[in-house]
């Protein structure tokens, strides 16, 4: 017992820190699901966009591997009532907060 949880997993595994992953490793099954929300502007998503007070804009990528499909999905939200749902979530007690995750760009943690 004891020890790091990363140690813990690679002796489950038996993953050896000097061996490269191979896409296999990291990734099994046809079904794949890959998606990325952009925080900071890069080449391939949009970081996010304040828009006033209560309003923020985030660019988002989501692929499929199995029917080979990929959206960009840009997406508005209301800062104002992300936070309502955080303190309603936080009022409720620890877990429902850990459930609810980090709800917005820009809200506190």
């Amino acid at each position: 017992m004891g020890g790091s949880p990363l140690r813990c997993d690679m002796e489950l595994h038996t993953t050896s820190l000097d061996r490269v992953l191979e896409l296999d490793d990291l990734v099994a099954g046809d079904n794949v699901f890959f998606a990325a929300t952009g925080i900071t502007d890069g080449e391939l998503l949009e970081g996010v966009r304040f828009l006033g007070k209560d309003r923020a804009r985030t660019q988002s990528l989501v692929m499929r591997s199995y029917s080979g499909t990929i959206r960009y999905v840009e997406a508005e939200h209301s800062l104002a009532k992300l936070r309502l749902r955080r303190e309603e979530a936080e009022q409720e007690g620890p877990l429902a907060v850990r459930m609810q995750g980090d709800a917005a760009p820009g809200m506190p943690g």
